[in-house]
């Protein structure tokens, strides 16, 4: 994640503009050249060291995508419309959860209703147990 402290941030700042100043502009293969080298500067010897390099760059990548260009694909689905349908079955599965969720939170309410009712029969024996068996008008305990 790029997200570092603000203090390391300036201190890698003033790098990064001088070395992307040297960059010509829409130079890919430039660009692909400072990233390579840059990992090999990391000196990864063992698989575990390339694994952990590739993730860097894949992660770089998923952020730099989710933050700029599907913000920008968002922009123009809204002015020129989507191309993609919905998938009826993504809409079904997502109607059958919801479906399910809320049996399971008529059921938890029912439960709660019960419980309750039961709390109350409880108190209510309790406070007859608390009366004389000649104060209590079913005449049991």
């Amino acid at each position: 994640m790029p997200y570092i402290k603000k203090e390391r941030r300036q201190e890698l700042d003033p790098f990064i503009a001088a070395l992307s100043s040297k960059i010509e502009e829409k130079n890919v293969g430039e660009l692909n050249y400072v990233f390579t080298k840059i990992l090999l500067a990391m000196k990864p010897k063992k698989y575990e060291d390339y694994n952990a390099l590739v993730g860097v760059l894949e992660s770089c990548k998923l952020e730099f995508y989710r933050r700029g260009a599907a913000e920008y694909e968002d922009v123009k689905i809204e002015e020129n419309g989507d191309v993609y349908p919905v998938n009826p079955a993504l809409r079904e599965l997502v109607k059958n959860q919801l479906l399910t969720e809320i049996e399971s939170l008529k059921s938890l309410a029912e439960e709660k209703q019960k419980e309750d009712v039961t709390e109350k029969i409880i108190n209510q024996k309790s406070n007859l147990d608390k009366y004389h068996p000649h104060d209590n008008p079913w005449g049991n305990r």
